[in-house]
C-alpha cells in the first residue's frame, strides 16, 4: 500500500473551520512590517507580459482591466516571428485596459529563432535588410494615435544573438560591432521620429562589465536608451537581482547619467509561471526597486503568460496580480528571514486615508507570524482582519474563487499587531487585508471548509511511469505540484488513490492532468475511466492541454460520505480502452455543501470596501455593516467597481446592500462589462446605518465580469456589499440555436461536421477564406427590446508553424453582422482542439421581431503577419436577455 501525503490541520478561526494540507514539517517564520517606514507609492510595475496579448480582446478586456497593467512587449506590425501579438492590433485593448507603455521588439519582424542574419555589405553590424524593416515599422507606428506610448526595442538578447562574440566582452569599446550597430539604429529611429522612445540593451542576462562598457559608449556618443532593459529568466534572480539593480544604478551615478526607468521586460522560469507562491517573490523584488517588468513568454501568446484560462477565466496566478493591483498607497519596509533566497517573500502597503493595510505574501511551506509595528493612531483599537488564499490551479486550470482562511476582529494595542497563520503552502499566495472597524464581531455564519490534495506519484501505481518536472533544480521544466507526475503510458495503466474525507457532502473534485495528444495538428480529447470504491467505472473526458507537461484541470462535483474512499483512475474500464496516454499530477477535493448538488451552490460576498473606488469616495464605519465599513458618496460622478468571478455562463441573483442619506428615492445605475446597463428606482432607508437589499437577476459570463454601480442625477448613497448567487430559475429565458439547424444558411465551402463532443452531435466549420463562405443563423423571435448576451459556442484548434518552446496558436477572426449591419470583428481564443468547445460572449441590443446573425471572414491569406483567414467552428449560439425583471 502506498504512503499518502496526508498531513491535516484543523483550525478554528473566527468560527470558520478550515482543513488544509502541507507536505513539510513546519517552522515559524516572521514577516516584520514597520508601518512608520514608508518607501514611496506603489507603482504596480510588475504587471506586464511578453506577448501577453495576441489579438484584440485576447485575453479579454475584462481580465486585463481588473489588473493595473504597466507594460507589455509585442511584435512589430506584420512581424513574422509568431502568429498574432501584433503591437498595433492589440494596442487599443492594451491602452483601454490602462496600460502605460507598449514595447515593440523590432527583430521580431523576422521569422526564425534565433533571428536570421542576412548579409552586411557595408559592415556596419546591421543586416542590410534590417534598417529597411525598421524604417517601415517606425513610420507605420508614427502615424497612429499610439505613437507617444510606444517604446522601440531594437535588439533582443544581443549577448546571445548576432553579437555574442563581440569585442565588447573583452572591454574593447572602440571596435565593438554591437555598439556601432546600436548607435546607427538609435540615430536612425530618432531621425524618423525625434520623439521616439528607445529601450535597450535588452540583455538575456545582466552582465556588469557589458553594462558599464555599453553605458560609457552611449554617454560618449549621445545614444543612451530612454529605458534600460534586461532579462531575468532563471532562479539566480533570487540572490542576484537586487545586486544587478544596484550595480546598474552605480554605473549611472559613476557616469553622471540621470537615472533611467528600468524595465525587466522578460522574467520568470517555466516552473514559475502560473504559480502563486513563486510569483509573489518576483513581484515583491521588482516593486521594491521601482521597476516595470514583463512575465516571460514560454508557452502561448494571448493568455498573459499563463495567468488567464479560456480568454476570460483566472487561474491561481492571476489572483496574485489582481490582489497586487488592489494595493493602493505607500510601500512599507517589510523584512523576511531570507530575502536573497527562493523562500518566503512579502510586500506590504498602507493607505492612511482609507485606514487599510495589505500584505501579499507566499513562497514557503511554513507557519508564519506577521508582525506589524508602529501603526498609525487610526488603527489603534479594533481592526477587521481577513486573509485570502490562492492555490496553484495549473497553467490551464481556472480558479474562480480564492479561499478565505481567516476573518476576525482584532484589537491593536501599542500600535502593534501579530497575526499567526499556520501551514502556508509554498505554491500558494496569500493576501491579508487589515482595516479599521467599529464592529465587535463577525456576522457571517460559521461554515465548514476542507481542501485536500493527493499526489499521483504517491498513489498505488500500476503500469505507469513516474517522472520529474518543475523541480527547483530544473526550473526550466514546467510546474508539477510536487516536482513529479505520472504518465499513464499503457492501455492497462492505472492509479489507486486512498483518500480520507472529513465530512458528508458534495465535494468539488479536481483532476490535475496533462494531455498533449494531437492528430492532424489538432488537440485530442482523451477519455479516461474512474471508479469510486465498489461502484461502476465512469468515463472522464480530458480536454487537450496546450502541450504535454502543461497542467490543466478536469472538474466535477461528487457526493461522498465522510471517511476513507478508494478512487481508481485508469486507461480502461474492463471493456473500453483509451487509445491515448495522459499525465496525472494530483487529485484534490474541496468541500462544497452537505447537500447533493452538481455545482458550487455557495454564494459569493463582495465587500464594497474591497472593490475599486473612484477618487472622492470614502469609507464610513458602522457597527451594522457586513465587513469592516461601508463605502460612502456614490453618485453620478463617483462609481464603485466590483470584479466578479463566476464559473459558468448563467443567470445570477445579485443582491445589493445599500443605504441612503435622506428621505428621497434614489436612482442606482448598474453597468455590466462596460456595456449593458440598467437603472433601478429604489426607496430610501431609515438612515445610513440601516441597509436595504435590492435584487437584480443578470446574465454573467464565465470568468471575470465587471459590475459598476453609480448614481443617476443627484442620487447619492452608500454600499455595504453585493452577494452573487447562481440561479436556474430563469434558464427558460435562454434560447439556444444549433449552428447546423435546417433553417440556418451555409454558403460556399462551409460544411456541417459530425462530432460527439458538440451539443447536438454536429457543428459548422470551414467558415472563412473569403466572405462568400459564411454561416447565417436565424435567431428566435425577440419579444422585448433590450440588451442581450449572444453566447457563441465555438472551437478553434489551429496552430501555424513550430517553435523551439512556444506553441504558435492561432486566435481565429470572424466578422458578425446583425440584420445586415456590422456588429463587429471578434477574435476567438484557441481552444487547443477542433472538438473542444468553449464560449465567447458578445453584447448587443436586439429589437422585437426576427433577427439573424451572419458569420464570415473576408481574409484570404494565411500568414503569421496577418489575422487568420478562418473563422472558428460554430456549435451553437445562445441568446440571453442580460437583465431579468
Amino acid at each position: 500500500m502506498a504512503i499518502f501525503k496526508k498531513i491535516f490541520i484543523l483550525l478554528m478561526i473566527g468560527g470558520i473551520f478550515i482543513m488544509g494540507i502541507s507536505s513539510a514539517k513546519s517552522t515559524v517564520k516572521f514577516i516584520e512590517i514597520d508601518a512608520s517606514k514608508r518607501l514611496g507609492k506603489i507603482i504596480h510595475g510588475a504587471i506586464g507580459g511578453h506577448y501577453a496579448l495576441s489579438e484584440p480582446d485576447v485575453p479579454s478586456i475584462l481580465v486585463l482591466s481588473s489588473l493595473k497593467i504597466y507594460t507589455v512587449n509585442q511584435k512589430p506590425p506584420y512581424g513574422m516571428q509568431h502568429p498574432g501579438a501584433d503591437a498595433l492590433r492589440v494596442a487599443e485593448t492594451f491602452f483601454k485596459a490602462g496600460g502605460k507603455f507598449l514595447q515593440v521588439y523590432l527583430q521580431d519582424i523576422y521569422a526564425n529563432w534565433p533571428y536570421e542574419k542576412g548579409s552586411d555589405i557595408d559592415n556596419d553590424g546591421i543586416p542590410d535588410d534590417f534598417l529597411q524593416k525598421v524604417e517601415s515599422i517606425v513610420k507605420n507606428i508614427k502615424n497612429t494615435v499610439y505613437a507617444s506610448k510606444i517604446v522601440y526595442v531594437p535588439f533582443n538578447e544581443p549577448d546571445a544573438i548576432w553579437y555574442n562574440n563581440d569585442s565588447i566582452w573583452r572591454g574593447d569599446i572602440n571596435n565593438s560591432t554591437f555598439l556601432k550597430a546600436w548607435k546607427k539604429i538609435y540615430d536612425f529611429i530618432k531621425g524618423i521620429d525625434k520623439g521616439a522612445v528607445i529601450a535597450g540593451p535588452n540583455l538575456a542576462i545582466y552582465k556588469a562589465d557589458f553594462m558599464k562598457n555599453f553605458m560609457t559608449f552611449c554617454k560618449e556618443n549621445n545614444c543612451i536608451p530612454d529605458i534600460i532593459t534586461w532579462h531575468e529568466l532563471n532562479n539566480r534572480f533570487y540572490g542576484f537581482y537586487e545586486k544587478n539593480y544596484q550595480n546598474y544604478r552605480e554605473i549611472e551615478k559613476s557616469l553622471n547619467i540621470e537615472p533611467r526607468h528600468i524595465s525587466i521586460n522578460e522574467y520568470g522560469t517555466f516552473s514559475d509561471l502560473s504559480v502563486p507562491g513563486k510569483l509573489v517573490q518576483w513581484i515583491s523584488r521588482f516593486e521594491r526597486t521601482g521597476v516595470s517588468a514583463c512575465l516571460a513568454y514560454w508557452h502561448t501568446a494571448g493568455n498573459f503568460d499563463d495567468l488567464v484560462v479560456d480568454n476570460n477565466s483566472p487561474n491561481g496566478g492571476w489572483w496574485v496580480y489582481k490582489w497586487y493591483s488592489d494595493m493602493d498607497g505607500e510601500l512599507l519596509e517589510t523584512k523576511v528571514p531570507y530575502p536573497n533566497l527562493e523562500d518566503l517573500s512579502a510586500l506590504s502597503v498602507l493607505n492612511e486615508k482609507n485606514k487599510m493595510l495589505w500584505v501579499l505574501f507566499g513562497g514557503d511551506d511554513t507557519d508564519i507570524e506577521v508582525n506589524i509595528s508602529n501603526l498609525p493612531n487610526d488603527f489603534i483599537g479594533k481592526v477587521f482582519v481577513k486573509v485570502y488564499k490562492a492555490d496553484w490551479s495549473g497553467y490551464d486550470g481556472a480558479l474562480f474563487k480564492p479561499s478565505v482562511i481567516l476573518e476576525e476582529i482584532r484589537n491593536v494595542e501599542n500600535a502593534f499587531l501579530k497575526i499567526s497563520i499556520p501551514r502556508i503552502n509554498k505554491t500558494s499566495a496569500y493576501f491579508l487585508i487589515m482595516q479599521k472597524t467599529e464592529k465587535d464581531k463577525i456576522y457571517r455564519e460559521n461554515f465548514k471548509s476542507a481542501q485536500l490534495s493527493y499526489e499521483a506519484e504517491l498513489a498505488k501505481i500500476s503500469n505507469a511511469k513516474v517522472f520529474d518536472d518543475g523541480t527547483e533544480t530544473n526550473p526550466n521544466n514546467n510546474m508539477y505540484s510536487n516536482g513529479k507526475g505520472v504518465l499513464l503510458e499503457n492501455t492497462n495503466s492505472s492509479l489507486i488513490f486512498e483518500v480520507d474525507l472529513p465530512y458528508d457532502g458534495t465535494y468539488m473534485f479536481d483532476i490535475f492532468y496533462s494531455n498533449g495528444n494531437r492528430q492532424n495538428n489538432s488537440g485530442l480529447i482523451v477519455d479516461g475511466y474512474m471508479k469510486i470504491d465498489d461502484g461502476k467505472y465512469t468515463k472522464i473526458s480530458l480536454n487537450p492541454t496546450t502541450n504535454w507537461r502543461f497542467v490543466g484541470k478536469h472538474t466535477g462535483f461528487i457526493y461522498f460520505k465522510r471517511g476513507k474512499h478508494k478512487i481508481i483512475i485508469s486507461r480502461n474500464d474492463g471493456k473500453n480502452v483509451s487509445l491515448h496516454p495522459f499525465d496525472l499530477d494530483k487529485i484534490s477535493f474541496t468541500y462544497v455543501t452537505s447537500e447533493k448538488v452538481h455545482e458550487d451552490v455557495n454564494p459569493q460576498i463582495y465587500e464594497a470596501e474591497e472593490a475599486r473606488l473612484d477618487d472622492g469616495l470614502s469609507l464610513y464605519y458602522s457597527k451594522a455593516c457586513s465587513g469592516a465599513s461601508l463605502v460612502s458618496g456614490i453618485g453620478s460622478d463617483k462609481k464603485i467597481k466590483f470584479v466578479v468571478s463566476v464559473d459558468e455562463d448563467a443567470y445570477y441573483l445579485i443582491s445589493i446592500a445599500y443605504s441612503t442619506y435622506g428621505k428621497d428615492y434614489i436612482k442606482m445605475k448598474l453597468t455590466l462589462n462596460y456595456g449593458p446597463y440598467k437603472i433601478l428606482n429604489l426607496p430610501y432607508t431609515e438612515s445610513i446605518n440601516k441597509a436595504f437589499i435590492t435584487n437584480q437577476v443578470m446574465f454573467l459570463q464565465r470568468g471575470i465580469n465587471i459590475l459598476e454601480i453609480s448614481g443617476v442625477d443627484k442620487s447619492k448613497f452608500c454600499l455595504d456589499y453585493i452577494e452573487i448567487r447562481k440561479t436556474h430559475n430563469y434558464d427558460h429565458f435562454i434560447r439556444k440555436i444549433e449552428a447546423e439547424d435546417k433553417q440556418n444558411i451555409i454558403s460556399g465551402r462551409v460544411k456541417i461536421f459530425n462530432s460527439s463532443y458538440a451539443s447536438s452531435g454536429g457543428h459548422v466549420g470551414e467558415i472563412g477564406m473569403g466572405d462568400e463562405n459564411y454561416l447565417k443563423i436565424f435567431l428566435p423571435n425577440i419579444v422585448e427590446d433590450g440588451y442581450y448576451a449572444i453566447v457563441v459556442h465555438y472551437s478553434n484548434g489551429e496552430i501555424l508553424g513550430t517553435h523551439q518552446y512556444n506553441v504558435n496558436v492561432i486566435d481565429r477572426c470572424a466578422l458578425f453582422e446583425l440584420d445586415d449591419r456590422e456588429l463587429g470583428e471578434f477574435y476567438f481564443r484557441n481552444t487547443n482542439g477542433f472538438e473542444t468547445f468553449k464560449t465567447k460572449v458578445i453584447y448587443t441590443k436586439l429589437e422585437v421581431g426576427n433577427n439573424f446573425i451572419k458569420i464570415y471572414n473576408p481574409h484570404k491569406i494565411s500568414s503569421p503577419a496577418l489575422p487568420s483567414p478562418w473563422a472558428p467552428n460554430i456549435d451553437k449560439i445562445s441568446v440571453c436577455p442580460v437583465f431579468i425583471e
